[in-house]
């Protein structure tokens, strides 16, 4: 039997939440115990999504999953929002993004659109940071991550 395995993180956890300012659990785009066990532990949910239909439907099993978790083990958790990811300002992008804001109303859909550049993934393949990579464009992205990430970790504080 497993008994409480679904509040084992959050147990560790509050032994050295003390010690950080953030903790921020990382979980696979899947709906397994790992993610049940995230969300017990969590008091804020921040998702980053692809503006693709399949991610769409995902969101929308996450939020059942986040329901059910409020109501058997976990009624502080809250939404901190939607991080769009893997923007490439297509018809297809926009109309998903379109949708999600008329029907997913759990959650601030974040303005930022973090861009689908090949050489994102090439500076961090070469374990480079992206004001360290070639090119202004990079640099200024750098930048517009650093006030992101800034806003974002007072969402989910």
């Amino acid at each position: 039997m497993n008994l409480g395995r679904e509040s084992r993180l959050r147990n560790v956890l509050a032994e050295v939440q003390t010690e950080y300012d953030l903790i921020l659990l990382d979980c696979p785009p899947a709906l397994g115990q790992l993610t049940v066990n995230a969300l017990v532990a969590s008091r804020k949910v921040l998702v980053v999504f692809e503006a693709e239909q399949f991610a769409l439907d995902g969101l929308h099993m996450l939020r059942d999953t986040v329901r059910g978790v409020q109501s058997s083990y976990n009624p502080e958790l809250r939404w901190a929002g939607v991080l769009v990811n893997r923007w490439r300002g297509t018809t297809t992008n926009q109309d998903v993004l379109d949708e999600l804001g008329k029907n997913f109303t759990e959650a601030e859909i974040w303005p930022y659109r973090v861009p689908q550049w090949t050489g994102i993934g090439d500076a961090v393949a070469a374990a480079t940071a992206l004001d360290q990579w070639s090119g202004a464009r990079f640099r200024n992205l750098a930048e517009q991550y650093t006030l992101w990430a800034q806003d974002l970790a007072g969402a989910v504080r």
